[in-house]
């Protein structure tokens, strides 16, 4: 009874926090991620339906990394802006095999990999993120289901979702827009979202159950959790990312709310 209550409390507590800090922080704070940044870099580089593909292809193949993700990302824009790859999907999609087969990153789960590539260019999923990118920018829950299929892997898995965030980013670096994140997309529950959810108590369980608590969360806050997941990695890194998320808040006048957040993750 006790646990439950305090599981409650905590969630109540993160809700709160969350409706206060508001959508325009988590932007903000998308902006300033590492990730993004790399992004950024390609975007100056190539036109949006490649820098989309690119984000994409790597979202799919970012697991099992022997590193940090902030280091792959930057391995995958160094790879792409040294060996330009053509403009094409098809083009693409064998310059990120290349990347893949001499990466120091990837040598784990290599051959799982490259058949996910191989599984998505069969499906044609290259080519519509061309053909179709305008339309997968207006609605990301036919791109989120389309990626589902096409790499035949549930619609919840953690690599599905996260290929939705890095095709938001990339449009956001490619065109300044941000797209309409529909709230039933999940966010992406790897170690350090399991880690920060279970320090918050807002969730013990296993990657469904904390899938389905920050679901209930942002349904309850009204703050979408492909945006609520950029908070959540920087909050399981707080000895590199404090700094920056108290920037952020000191901008946005949020001060007191992230200093609540904190005190919340400290504390367990």
């Amino acid at each position: 009874m006790t646990t439950t209550v305090s599981v409650a409390f905590a969630k109540a507590s993160v809700i709160k926090a969350l409706k206060e800090l508001g959508i325009e922080f988590l932007l903000d704070l998308e902006l300033r991620d590492p990730q993004y940044a790399q992004v950024l870099r390609l975007s100056e580089a190539y036109s949006r339906e490649p820098v989309a593909l690119i984000c994409v292809l790597g979202a799919l193949t970012a697991y099992r990394l022997s590193g940090k993700g902030e280091d792959y990302w930057r391995e995958v824009a160094n790879h792409f802006l040294s060996f330009r790859a053509g403009p094409g999907p098809d083009e693409v999609v064998s310059s990120f095999a290349a990347y893949l087969g001499s990466s120091k990153l990837c040598r784990l789960a290599l051959k799982q990999k490259l058949a996910r590539l191989a599984k998505l260019a069969s499906a044609g999923l290259h080519k519509r993120l061309y053909s179709d990118y305008d339309s997968y920018v207006r609605d990301l829950r036919r791109l989120w289901l389309d990626i589902s299929r096409s790499v035949r892997s549930p619609r919840g898995s953690k690599t599905v979702v996260f290929a939705v965030k890095m095709f938001c980013y990339a449009v956001r670096a490619s065109t300044g827009t941000v797209p309409y994140v529909p709230a039933d997309i999940p966010l992406p529950v790897d170690a350090r979202v399991m880690r920060v959810s279970r320090a918050l108590g807002v969730a013990a369980g296993g990657p469904e159950s904390v899938r389905r608590t920050w679901q209930e969360i942002a349904m309850a806050s009204g703050v979408p959790p492909l945006h609520v997941d950029v908070l959540l990695w920087m909050l399981g890194s707080l000895d590199r990312y404090e700094p920056l998320l108290a920037e952020v808040a000191r901008l946005h006048k949020k001060g007191r709310v992230l200093s609540e957040v904190v005190a919340q993750l400290r504390q367990r």
